[in-house]
């Protein structure tokens, strides 16, 4: 079982983003320097992410010896689950920078019915022709009340 650094178990996992990117980066080159080079890091600092890495999840993950480097069983698996991570860690990050600028979300927009059907079809085309991950939804105002509607 992981434990989370609170000790508490299924609370949280104690390996790292960073060791992931430590170990894909070992585990694609077979080769501790030209990894330490990839990562712009010391070649100590990534063993020890890698030894760390191996401690938390009680297996080696290399066969090391002083000429050579190849993945373990359990290393082999890691990798493929570890790009999967690494891959949704960045598409998340991309998705939120998107939302945070702008560039994706929700814009709510309020309308009175006798504007409606003339601006309403043609101003949204035109936003969502600039902005298409960016969703709109039309509220109709009318007598003060406002009734959602998803256009985009």
């Amino acid at each position: 079982m992981i434990r989370s650094a609170a000790g508490l178990p299924g609370y949280g996992h104690d390996v790292e983003l960073r060791q992931l990117e430590a170990f894909v980066a070992v585990a694609t080159e077979l080769h501790f320097g030209r990894a330490a080079e990839r990562l712009h890091i010391a070649p100590p600092t990534l063993s020890e992410l890698i030894r760390r890495l191996e401690r938390e999840l009680g297996t080696p993950l290399f066969t090391r010896t002083t000429r050579r480097v190849a993945s373990a069983d359990a290393g082999a698996e890691l990798l493929t689950r570890s790009k999967v991570i690494l891959d949704e860690v960045a598409a998340a990050e991309a998705a939120v920078r998107r939302v945070a600028g702008g560039e994706a979300g929700t814009v709510r927009l309020g309308i009175t019915p006798p504007a409606a059907p003339v601006l309403a079809p043609h101003l949204i085309s035109l936003f969502a022709a600039e902005a298409p991950r960016v969703t709109v939804e039309l509220q109709r105002i009318s007598h003060g009340v406002a009734s959602g509607r998803r256009l985009v």
